[in-house]
């Protein structure tokens, strides 16, 4: 072989080795940070379920307490109804009932 062909040819088959092993080797870089990406989105999308989860709770939660009050202010309002028939409408001006030592 002509040592100008080999002296010509060495560095090209070197920058070829380069450029291959850097572009393998950057491949296995961005393959791993894509994985990585992955993994923590997917971190994240359980963070994200979990809150929703723990929202819908606390909605269904809140439902049951407005339920409850909503229970409370028909009762008060039917006691109210009743009681002020019976004692008469006179209390509800603030003046007593008749009978009732001032």
């Amino acid at each position: 072989m002509d040592p100008h062909v080999v002296e010509l040819v060495a560095p090209l088959v070197a920058l070829v080795a380069v450029g291959t092993f850097g572009l393998i080797g950057m491949k296995m870089w961005l393959r791993s940070k894509v994985e990585r990406q992955q993994l923590a989105g997917r971190r994240d999308m359980e963070r994200l379920e979990e809150s929703l989860y723990s929202l819908h709770d606390n909605m269904q939660s809140l439902r049951d307490q407005l339920g409850e009050l909503h229970e409370r202010v028909d009762f008060a309002e039917r006691f109210l109804t009743q009681g002020g028939e019976k004692r008469g409408h006179k209390e509800l001006d603030g003046t007593p009932p008749q009978g009732t030592p001032v």
